[in-house]
């Protein structure tokens, strides 16, 4: 992914490759002292990788990312640093959730990908932030992980079809067509400008009612950095208010950096 607002802080960190195609060869490369990876990618390799230290951690959902931050923070001897990070993460959740008050808002999470529309249920890294601030979900989208993953072998989306379009609807629609690559990125882009003028679509009461925000790739990430990403859209789309003003996102160095991720990588999910 790219991070404009952290170009500074990054140079010496060598590039590995999107997370599904990451060579063991380019990890060996670079002569780690220690390595840290899902055990469902890197498991096969566990020999290989012994050129260091390695530590492996189960990754279910990317609802988990916080669990994965405190493992990765531990593993390094890094804990007063995650929690002084959780402290401000929740803190902003506290902003945003004195500033709803006692309104109840369902928020929808759709993914349009050029063969499919994809909902984000409960067990996925968009919904882990919109349910720490309290915000409602669909009934469409209630699904946590044992069931969705019961119900449509899937764990943090499941697809549908255009005729099943109303599943797609709450009081606030977020929905992004990031892809993993240019190409597909141009699929989906044109497959949400047909999804956007048909009438099925504009039949929703979220798009009657103008409540539907078009972001970015951070909502399929998975860390600390993308959910303060995701809190400055709840706080600008959700309540009309500027988070630069009631509750400023740290990783943001000025205003001009907001909104400047996009997804360039293929995720886990």
């Amino acid at each position: 992914m790219n991070y404009p607002t952290l170009a500074t802080q990054i140079d010496g960190i060598e590039n590995l490759g999107a997370l599904s195609v990451t060579s063991v060869e380019a990890i060996i490369a670079v002569d780690p002292d220690l390595i840290i990876g899902v055990d469902t990618r890197f498991l096969a390799f566990y020999d290989v990788l012994s050129v260091a230290p390695t530590l492996l951690y189960t990754f279910h959902h990317s609802g988990e990312w916080q669990d994965v931050a405190a493992f990765a923070a531990a593993a390094t001897n890094n804990e007063g640093l995650y929690d002084t990070q959780m402290t401000i993460y929740e803190a902003r959740v506290e902003d945003f959730q004195s500033l709803l008050g006692d309104e109840e808002v369902e928020v929808s999470v759709v993914r349009i990908r050029p063969e499919e529309l994809r909902l984000y249920v409960l067990a996925s890294f968009p919904s882990s932030v919109i349910e720490d601030v309290g915000l409602l979900r669909p009934e469409s989208q209630n699904y946590d992980y044992e069931g969705l993953l019961e119900a449509f072998s899937s764990t943090t989306f499941y697809a549908i079809s255009l005729e099943n379009i109303q599943f797609a609807d709450g009081d606030v629609i977020f929905v992004w067509s990031s892809s993993a690559n240019a190409e597909l990125a141009e699929d989906a882009d044109a497959r949400r400008q047909v999804l956007l003028d048909d009438p099925l679509w504009q039949s929703l009461g979220a798009i009657q009612s103008d409540d539907i925000y078009l972001v970015g790739g951070h909502w399929i990430g998975s860390s600390l950095i993308l959910a303060h990403y995701i809190l400055d859209d709840l706080f600008s789309s959700v309540l009309d208010d500027n988070p630069a003003e009631v509750s400023p996102n740290p990783f943001i160095v000025n205003n001009d950096d907001m909104g400047g991720i996009d997804a360039t990588e293929e995720s886990s999910e």
